[in-house]
């Protein structure tokens, strides 16, 4: 009976190996490769280690998970014929019992939650140990991923349909790198961009019709410079009888040369070709197509064939990058602040860029920008001196132009 003692500390080697793939799987699975890589850019050899061990997450998996099975069935088998030698027939029920609580607490949840802890610390202090078992279990992997993958491909033979990660969940991982520092807040506004761009539309980046400049192809050469030299822009649209109907764009530059020449201006003879493109274009497919015909700008046209706006390329890259001036733009201000609570916007502005940045919450079905959620909520064209009052806002129309609001003032009431 003496010798039946031996086995407790064969059982709790066994256990304690349990703990050490335990908590060698959560470690690996959630350490910070950031961190890593920058220890290993100086030099530091078990972060090299662990870094190369992730390279193939599949096989580092199979190898834990093989080692913690065998030490499991085997503290399980070796704890059955201890208490069988030591109560009789009880002795298989009596192991049960105590390798499950033994294994749940000291072989699963203990070691998980401190490699959740620390997981830098445990990854690098198990990663020459698991390179070792990883090399041995080597042929086992093999064989079993061959069986796997067999059994998936009769399971499954036209493969999985669905992505690895979907959109949603990248844009999910992203907001938890932001909020644990791992990026920072340029950084995902940055991979926002990028994943939204793909979705944005003509109609959200375009210029709209009512703030087109456009020439008419009869102007004289003092209306196309007074045009020019008021708006400053590089490529203006030019139509013919109304501005549903562009024959063409002109080039700032193309005018120069002429003046330059003392030549005079030929509207049609200096016009480029224009390009259209549908309101639901995607910003993907209009920066490819405008880039492939070097282009820097197109007439976006509704489902009549009447002009809504126009969009340029500096429009397009904005929607990743951010503002970009234009090589004729002026430095115009879209927010000013009047008094503590009160600014001046542009009524142009977007709706989605107002709430950036006032960190608002406004919505609108119809309207795309703040002047046109103002006319919205007015249900009728709007007059000078207009106030609308939503929520905590007091939208002010400080000057119309025509049917154009051309100043909006809006007060902040918490703030004001």
């Amino acid at each position: 009976m003496d010798d039946v003692w031996i086995y407790i500390p064969v059982i709790l080697f066994m256990i304690a190996c349990s703990s050490f793939f335990s908590s060698s799987e959560t470690a690996l699975l959630s350490v910070n490769q950031i961190r890593l890589r920058q220890r290993a850019s100086d030099g530091d050899k078990k972060s090299m280690v662990v870094l190369k061990l992730l390279e193939k997450p599949q096989d580092l998996i199979s190898s834990i998970l093989i080692g913690n099975n065998i030490v499991n069935i085997g503290s399980s088998a070796v704890a059955t014929v201890f208490f069988t030698k030591l109560l009789g027939a009880s002795g298989p029920l009596v192991a049960t019992m105590v390798m499950t609580v033994l294994v749940l607490i000291f072989g699963e949840v203990l070691p998980k939650t401190i490699a959740q802890e620390q997981p830098e610390m445990v990854s690098r202090g198990v990663s020459k140990h698991i390179a070792r078992i990883a090399f041995l279990l080597k042929p086992v992997v093999f064989l079993l991923s061959a069986l796997t993958n067999l059994i998936t491909k009769m399971l499954f033979p036209e493969g999985s349909q669905s992505p690895t990660i979907t959109e949603e969940e990248f844009k999910t991982l992203v907001e938890v790198g932001e909020e644990e520092g791992v990026l920072q807040r340029e950084e995902r506004t940055y991979i926002d961009n990028v994943l939204d761009f793909s979705s944005a539309t003509a109609s959200e980046m375009m210029k709209p019709r009512t703030s087109v400049v456009a020439l008419d192809v009869e102007s004289t050469d003092e209306e196309i410079l007074e045009l020019l030299g008021e708006n400053r822009y590089s490529r203006v649209p030019v139509y013919e009888d109304s501005i549903d109907n562009i024959i063409g764009i002109l080039y700032m530059k193309d005018v120069v040369r002429l003046l330059a020449q003392g030549e005079k201006i030929h509207l049609k003879d200096i016009l480029r070709d224009p390009y259209f493109i549908g309101e639901s274009a995607v910003a993907d497919r209009i920066f490819r197509e405008m880039k492939a015909r070097n282009l820097s700008i197109a007439v976006v046209v509704d489902e009549y064939a009447g002009t809504s706006g126009i969009i340029t390329m500096e429009d397009i890259l904005e929607e990743l990058v951010g503002n970009i001036d234009d090589e004729y733009d002026l430095d115009s201000r879209d927010v000013i602040l009047l008094e503590k609570g009160v600014y001046l916007v542009d009524p142009e502005m977007r709706i989605d860029e107002v709430n950036d940045h006032f960190h608002l919450n406004l919505a609108s079905e119809k309207a795309d920008s703040i002047g046109g959620f103002v006319i919205e909520r007015l249900d009728r064209i709007p007059k000078q001196g207009d106030v609308i009052r939503y929520g905590d806002l007091i939208f002010t129309v400080n000057e119309m132009q025509g049917l154009k609001i051309t100043k909006l003032k809006i007060k902040i009431g918490s703030e004001g």
